[in-house]
């Protein structure tokens, strides 16, 4: 029987057409004009190498009185018979059955030739089974199909489980037929998603689809479930590869995945970044390597792995292998250290000879302009490579991590114009870069490299286009599964999440980067961008309205007022029992170090529990608690972070005020949701002296805005005091102040 059903899957494949057209987003949405040709006679090399789908079907077991057919799907997760089972046609005709493909699977016909995927009135003169075949609906991408050993889902981020890697429908020189390998997930907030990103460790080296410049074992594949153009890591990479200054980038393509034969959408198929010889080609292992003149990598992280270290106000983590030696392993680690230290310094100082010693300049300029053309959020926060050869310099790169650009996050990356990472104001800024922008040298230079790089950045948007046109019912079929249109995952804005069908998506994407290309050309060769440029942000009153109808931009927010002190934001009116503080005599505000606070939960890079007590609402204590919830993912369970107060003598607190932070209208659900105050007793015991909630407190969608509670019956004079709050996802506060009378 598995032998027929084979030869009926080859033979119906080669007559039947190829599948029609999938919808995506709107009902009235027109597949773009380079969708792929319905000529049943021009058979791509794709569909040549398209591996058939294995069967799950049992064989009947028919009774001996009377004649049966039995209607089956070839494969349960492809597909479904509606009507089917065992029909007795013996006295009357077979009901009417038909054969329904589930996403990412398609019908190509029954084990007896019949086409139509509906069928009724069927007789026989014995009994029989008839299977519907179903195939993967393999479009225009190429096909990974990963089945684990025990045939369960990828559960951990941290712990592999053995699969088998078959890659079909692609070139045949790049199929791939039960490759042995391993599998975890990846990601740090992007874990929380549904559609969970995967890390792959082959058995042996492979050029997957032929990417890069020699074989790997360890590849990435990404779900880019925050960019639903499903192409700005895609661009991104590949303009880094391109620049006329060649530091090493990692290769990519779109493929379809199929996990356990679930289909699993789209993903970017990327080499990872990697030590070797065809990566960033420094030493794997540095056990007897000694202390001096080493090859190392290391990144910027905003949630580093040991062994890391701390330079320019950001956390690096080491991703070469130190020596095993104990002693030899630390002597490496300050030899890291203390290189990237001396490099810092010399950007401090702009110092141009002594820069050029220790950093490889032309590395650093493009690393600037490329993270500059793309306005990348998460520059100087995470996923920031360097690297230095043994005997060289300090080398910018590989880059990486870009689905928070090209006008797809807020904070001033939304818009096409003006400067972003040149500015040490933008949230998450990279200091080796917009420090370095200061120094008219070096705007010399990256004017330089920008005019030799503008005839790549031109192909830009053609690239979007084309590779949105081709895999477009690829792309869109991503889009059936997982429902991401119409809301923000991550930091999106209202210009993104208005987008309802994956064309508006990768033409937005298209249309910013021409705007961007263009605004940066005319800026760049201002005459005053060089020897007078003014390192204040633009902030124009909007830009040019050359986009497209149903886009409609905003200009930046109104930047930090520029006074030196800000005064109290406005206390709001109690509710219910909670009675406003206010600031009159009765009530002091206590001044409290902010070096003398402590928290169970290390704030965002810049965003430490310091900034609660810096009278200074327009910094924020922000951090993720609990798991999940916030805007990267689904809510799933909540958590508690402790804040530590030491003052400086014993105190009785008459009441405590907390501030909103400077975007609390746009995410009102960073609000703490509940939270209990304890003051610290004579005995060592902590004694809880109230509790409270964001509803109680009537908390609502409203910036730097101070909400007060008074504290009765709290007779605990005390130099010490905790505050335990419970929330899920992402928390935020702009001031914590604590009253006494």
């Amino acid at each position: 029987m598995k032998k027929i059903l084979s030869l009926c899957i080859a033979l119906l494949c080669a007559a039947l057409p190829a599948v029609s057209l999938l919808s995506c987003g709107t009902d009235d949405e027109k597949a773009p004009s380079a969708s792929v040709t319905t000529d049943a006679n021009s058979t791509t090399a794709a569909q040549k190498t398209q591996k058939p789908l294995d069967t799950d079907y049992k064989e009947p077991f028919f009774p001996d009185v009377g004649v049966y057919i039995d209607y089956v799907a070839s494969n349960s997760r492809a597909g479904s018979v509606e009507g089917g089972g065992t029909h007795r046609v013996d006295s009357r005709p077979a009901g009417t059955v038909k054969a329904i493909a589930n996403l990412g699977y398609r019908f190509v016909g029954w084990s007896d030739g019949v086409t139509n995927a509906v069928r009724t009135g069927d007789t026989a003169d014995q009994s029989k089974q008839v299977v519907a075949l179903f195939e993967y609906d393999t479009l225009e991408l190429p096909v990974l199909h990963i089945t684990t050993e025990t045939g369960d889902d990828v559960r951990s981020k941290t712990e592999y489980i053995n699969a088998d890697l078959t890659v079909f429908n692609t070139d045949k020189d790049y199929c791939l037929d039960a490759l042995q390998m391993q599998i975890r997930g990846r990601g740090n907030k992007t874990w929380e998603y549904e559609k969970k990103s995967y890390k792959l460790k082959l058995s042996e080296k492979q050029s997957l689809l032929g990417l890069g410049e020699g074989k790997a074992k360890k590849w990435v594949l990404l779900a880019n479930v925050c960019d639903q153009s499903l192409l700005r890591n895609y661009l991104a990479l590949h303009l880094a590869g391109a620049m006329p200054y060649g530091v090493w980038s990692p290769d990519c393509t779109s493929v379809d995945v199929y996990l356990n034969g679930e289909y699993r959408g789209v993903y970017l198929l990327c080499e990872e970044i990697d030590v070797n010889k065809n990566k960033v080609d420094v030493p794997e292992d540095l056990t007897g390597a000694g202390a001096d003149d080493i090859g190392f990598l290391v990144e910027i992280s905003g949630n580093p792995k040991d062994p890391t270290f701390e330079c320019n106000e950001r956390d690096y983590q080491i991703h070469s292998d130190l020596s095993t030696n104990e002693n030899e392993a630390w002597e490496q680690k300050q030899y890291i250290q203390d290189y990237l230290r001396s490099a810092w310094q010399a950007v401090e100082e702009g110092d141009e000879e002594e820069i050029a010693r220790l950093i490889d300049v032309d590395s650093m300029v493009n690393a600037y302009l490329v993270e500059e053309i793309l306005k990348n959020l998460d520059c100087g926060y995470d996923s920031f490579y360097l690297y230095r050869q043994k005997g060289g310099k300090l080398t910018f790169g590989p880059l990486w991590d870009f689905d928070n650009a090209l006008g797809n996050a807020d904070e001033g990356t939304e818009n096409y114009f003006d400067l972003y990472v040149a500015y040490d104001e933008r949230f998450q800024s990279n200091p080796w870069l917009f420090t370095a922008m200061k120094q008219e040298w070096f705007r010399s230079r990256v004017v330089k490299m920008w005019d030799e790089s503008k005839d790549v950045c031109s192909k830009l948007s053609a690239t979007v286009l084309t590779e949105g046109k081709a895999g477009y019912r690829s792309y869109c079929r991503n889009f059936e599964k997982w429902k991401l249109f119409g809301r923000s995952w991550n930091r999106e804005t209202e210009q993104i999440t208005s987008l309802k069908t994956y064309t508006q998506h990768y033409e937005f994407l298209a249309s910013w980067i021409d705007q961007r290309l263009a605004w940066m050309d005319e800026y760049y060769h201002d005459e005053t961008f060089i020897p007078d440029w003014d390192s204040t942000p633009i902030n124009p009153e909007k830009p040019d309205p050359e986009w497209p109808d149903w886009w409609n931009p905003t200009p930046n927010p109104d930047p930090k007022p520029e006074t030196e002190e800000v005064g109290p934001p406005p206390i709001a009116d109690g509710i219910g029992n909670d009675a406003a503080l206010t600031l009159d005599s009765e009530h002091t505000a206590l001044t409290v170090d902010p070096s003398s606070v402590s928290t169970t939960i290390k704030g965002n890079m810049g965003e430490g529990i310091e900034c609660l007590f810096d009278n200074d609402p327009w910094t924020k204590y922000c951090c993720s608690v609990g798991r999940g919830g916030g805007w990267w993912g689904q809510v799933q369970e909540a958590g508690t972070v402790e804040i530590h107060i030491k003052l400086e003598a014993g105190t009785v607190l008459s009441g405590y005020s907390m501030t909103t932070a400077n975007d609390t209208a746009k995410y009102p659900e960073r609000n703490p949701d509940s939270w209990k105050l304890f003051a610290k007793a004579d005995n060592g015991r902590w004694v809880e002296i109230d509790t409270s909630s964001a509803d109680a407190l009537g908390m609502g969608a409203y910036d730097f805005t101070a909400y007060g509670r008074l504290i009765d019956g709290n007779t605990v004079n005390a130099s010490e005091y905790k505050l335990e709050i419970t929330h899920t996802g992402v928390l935020q506060l702009s001031e914590l102040t604590l009253y006494c009378k």
